[in-house]
């Protein structure tokens, strides 16, 4: 009998665990919707958490380029201080180094975090945050993951967050 009982006790730790464990997955998480900010892609509202599926197309992977553009979108009745995160979510350590765009285009080791930029009320910022892949730096690796992060001043107050999964 006690070796029954220690049986299942190990066990219900082992699932205990498991379970734990899968609370830790950061696309596995509750998002809340940004009472602030809208992250647009393709003119369409992205959901709190959602991903955003970017498949290269076969001239893409030949040309070794492609984007992804999202633009940011001020819900408030207020001008404010925009600043994004990039984080590599999933995938090879080589998509840690990665090329973003906001009006230039610099390469920058993640997380990354952009310096605050005006935007007014009820308005899209005419500029997006791209986020380019080069699929030759990436080995044998055939999909990766960037968290998208967007939110008020310097803190990320308010935030909006989004995947975006490249698969090549």
């Amino acid at each position: 009998m006690k070796l029954f009982f220690a049986a299942f006790v190990m066990m219900a730790t082992v699932t205990f665990t498991a379970c734990g464990d899968k609370d830790n997955d950061p696309e596995e998480q509750s998002y809340q919707a940004s009472a602030t900010f809208d992250i647009l892609y393709s003119g369409q509202a992205v959901a709190a958490g959602a991903t955003v599926e970017y498949a290269l197309t076969a001239e893409e992977v030949s040309f070794d380029d492609c984007e992804v553009s999202l633009y940011v979108k001020n819900k408030s009745n207020a001008t404010v201080q925009r600043v994004f995160k990039v984080e590599l979510s999933d995938g090879p350590s080589s998509m840690a180094n990665a090329p973003i765009c906001y009006g230039q285009c610099t390469e920058h080791q993640l997380p990354y975090t952009s310096e605050a930029v005006a935007i007014a009320a009820g308005t899209t910022d005419s500029k997006p945050i791209q986020i380019h892949l080069y699929p030759s730096q990436h080995g044998d690796a055939h999909s990766g993951t960037y968290k998208v992060t967007v939110g008020k001043g310097a803190n990320l107050e308010d935030p909006q967050v989004c995947f975006v999964k490249f698969t090549w």
